[in-house]
């Protein structure tokens, strides 16, 4: 995460230190080589948010949001960084902007991934929400 000042990197790890738990929120998938969160991955993202255990949870200010970006396997790995750092800046962007989200939000770029699907490159073409839970 070389985009975080080292004050931020210690806020996280110590955030995630203190967690009761990690909770994955909602997923958006991408077409190859795009970042925009579809109409579709919005309207999930808005249903998760609006689950009665995520408004409480999200009443406390120490509830933080991490949102890890993801690429394919396809193209080189400077390019894949830079990808899964927009889209996961892209999602970031949406809480705080789409859904009025207050809580501290974390954008991690993840790189390339094979991580959810071996065999189709589609699949690792994602940025997941994640809640940590004071």
């Amino acid at each position: 995460m070389p985009e975080l000042t080292s004050r931020q990197r210690s806020m996280l790890l110590t955030s995630l230190a203190r967690a009761s738990g990690m909770r994955l929120v909602a997923t958006a998938s991408f077409p190859t080589g795009k970042k925009m969160v579809s109409e579709a991955d919005l309207a999930s993202i808005r249903e998760s948010l609006a689950l009665p255990e995520m408004r409480d949870a999200m009443q406390n200010p120490s509830l933080v949001f991490v949102v890890l970006g993801y690429a394919s396997k396809q193209g080189n790995d400077q390019a894949n960084l830079e990808l899964s750092q927009l889209r996961a800046d892209t999602v970031m962007n949406t809480l705080q902007q789409q859904f009025q989200t207050q809580n501290v939000i974390y954008s991690v770029p993840m790189g390339a991934s094979t991580l959810f699907g071996k065999n189709s490159f589609v699949d690792n073409q994602v940025a997941e929400i994640w809640a940590v839970i004071p």
